[in-house]
């Protein structure tokens, strides 16, 4: 017989400590997955793709001396950069475009979807979708596989409160959007269908001191 807590799944357990032990295991099968071909593909074409080093006995720059006086200078120009960006340049060339659809039982409809496509074209315009969108299309093309994700920030937006026991602003929030690394995205990478993956957790940078002051 199921306890009541292996019905429940772990995301939504209360104790913050049993989210965390989870997540730590995984953090461990992801250390194994390193050890995969594929990671080691991922990481030979970052390399092919961003390094102009390609000379094996120049590991500093990707100028040569050629010749017998050594009067000629080689230069290495990877080609893989000039292709996959033009790829990327055909791909992104239309620009992402949302709809809004409203859920309610009001005669407001209209008036929502009006509000809901003016709040996303601002989230567009402020965060750079299209220019995201454009990142994470060549992460795609490097590495098999692009991510872009938001966030909802505690941090940003207008401040309309002040906290009365630590004196600090408390703002509205805002939307984040970002285009991490695959080697910065962790899940369940026994699951094949990417539309199956139950949960997905991404690392970003943030300001210590920011996260203390919330």
């Amino acid at each position: 017989k199921m306890t009541e807590r292996a019905r429940k799944n772990w995301l939504a357990d209360p104790d913050s400590k049993v989210v965390a032990d989870h997540l730590t295991s995984m953090h461990g099968k992801q250390s194994i997955w390193g050890s995969n071909p594929i990671v080691q593909a991922w990481i030979r074409n970052i390399l092919a793709y961003y390094s102009a080093v390609l000379e094996p006995g120049s590991w500093d720059t990707s100028l040569v001396f050629e010749g017998k006086q050594g009067e000629l200078v080689k230069m290495v120009v990877p080609q893989a950069r000039s292709l996959v960006r033009q790829l990327v340049t055909l791909v992104t060339k239309q620009k992402m475009d949302f709809n809004a659809l409203a859920e309610s039982e009001s005669g407001d409809v209209v008036e929502e979807t009006r509000l809901g496509n003016a709040v996303m074209e601002q989230v567009i315009d402020r965060e750079r979708v299209d220019q995201k969108g454009d990142e994470m299309a060549e992460m795609a093309a490097v590495t098999g596989q692009g991510f872009m994700g938001a966030f909802w920030r505690t941090d940003r937006g207008e401040p309309h409160a002040v906290d009365q026991d630590s004196g600090n602003f408390v703002y509205k929030g805002g939307v984040e959007v970002v285009t991490p690394h695959i080697l910065d995205v962790l899940y369940d990478y026994t699951i094949p269908q990417w539309e199956n993956v139950p949960w997905v957790e991404l690392r970003v940078s943030r300001n210590r001191w920011d996260l203390i002051a919330q």
